[in-house]
Parts: C-alpha cells; structure tokens; sequence
C-alpha cells in the first residue's frame, strides 16, 4: 500500500456567528408636545464573533398600541467588533397625529444595516408608560374692537377708551 499524506489539504475555519444584544436602554421622561424630542440611548453589544454593522431602531408605541417611527426616519447602524459595545443616542419627534396619552418606547437591533431591509430581530428592549404626549397648552387672545375718545385734553384730565378681547 502506497500511502500519501498532506498536511496543509484543508483547514478548520470557525463558522461566522452575528448576534448582538441591548446591555441599556433609557429614555426620556416627563410631558411631550408636538414637535418635541423624546431622547433616548441604547448601548449595544456585539456577541457574536466577527465585526458586523448592526441597525439599531427606536420606535414610540401610542396609547392606541400603534407603533410611530417617524416615517422610517428613527434608528441608525452601529459597526461593532466582537465583545464591544457602543452607546447610541436615538430620538424620537412627536408628529403632528400623534394621540395623546402614555406611550411605551421600543429598541430594537437588527442583523440588517438597511433600514427598509430589516428581517432579523437580534434583541428588543421596550419601556411601557415611558413618557407622555399632552396637548399644547395654547394661551392667546385678539382685540377685536378699540375706541377711544375723541376731542382736546388738558393735563391731568382722563381720557377714555374701550377694548374688546377675545
């Protein structure tokens, strides 16, 4: 028997995992009108073992359960190396028909960079009655109708005049 050995035929290559999870998650409280700001920030760890860009999403869940995002306009990526994690800092506005009410907050990251491509949830956070969505407290008023009396005054002597507001 004629027998041929090889040393260097193949080599074994560990398989490519990408996994990451939410370490933190905190969102801003309090009252919120429209066109203001929820902030809010995720720290991402990169569990699996090869550099990955990840995309991280942050959504608002209204009073009605539905989920607002800003027309695809919340989140962004993060490239991370094996065992690192980063914080992001994330917002959210809140439009013009969003109810009003409690609102819960969600983060998700993907295995996807592209937003309008996501299809595999690597982890998800969310915080019920995180913040609030009140109407705009709207103070204003008009003069509707002015007069004011008419003629010559003399020093120390009043002059009249009505208003109408409403």
């Amino acid at each position: 028997l004629d027998r041929t050995q090889r040393n260097d035929a193949f080599e074994v290559v560990e398989s490519t995992e990408i996994s990451a999870q939410i370490t933190n998650f905190d969102v801003e409280s309090g009252e919120f009108k429209r066109d203001e700001s929820v902030d809010a920030t995720a720290t991402i760890e990169n569990t699996g073992n090869t550099e990955h860009t990840f995309f991280v999403g942050y959504s608002a869940i209204g009073p009605n359960s539905e989920s607002y995002d800003n027309n695809d306009d919340t989140g962004q990526t993060v490239t991370l190396s094996p065992n690192n994690s980063q914080t992001v800092s994330l917002n959210w506005t809140v439009q013009s028909d969003s109810p009003t009410g409690r609102y819960g907050a969600l983060i998700s990251v993907w295995k996807e960079s592209d937003r309008d491509n996501l299809n595999t949830r690597l982890d998800r956070t969310q915080r019920n009655g995180a913040f609030e969505v009140v109407e705009p407290t709207e103070i204003s008023a008009q003069i509707t109708s002015f007069d004011v009396e008419s003629g010559e005054f003399k020093q120390g002597e009043s002059v009249g005049a009505t208003a109408t507001v409403e």
